[in-house]
């Protein structure tokens, strides 16, 4: 008899994690190339939420795509550039 191998059932929930955490560190990425220093004076001057922009940059919590967008906006990227990232590949 062969040893089973455990499941792993929430190996699509971790690689949403993995991904929300890799978004919000190019988000930082960018954020700091852009010149903010801090993420609360990016998200004040572009009328975020500071403490959830915080929460996005941390992969904390899971961007959606409306909010992602106007990120990328406010960091003047599009979005086939934000995602050709070494960092998705």
């Amino acid at each position: 008899m062969s040893e089973k191998e455990p499941t792993n059932n929430n190996q699509p929930e971790d690689r949403q994690r993995e991904m929300a955490r890799l978004v919000g560190a190019r988000i930082r990425e960018l954020r700091i190339a852009k010149g903010y220093s801090s993420y609360e004076d990016f998200a004040y001057k572009h009328d975020m939420g500071t403490s959830q922009f915080g929460r996005y940059e941390r992969g904390d919590t899971f961007i959606q795509l409306d909010t992602l967008v106007k990120v990328l906006d406010a960091l003047e990227i599009t979005f086939s550039d934000f995602f050709n990232a070494e960092s998705f590949k």
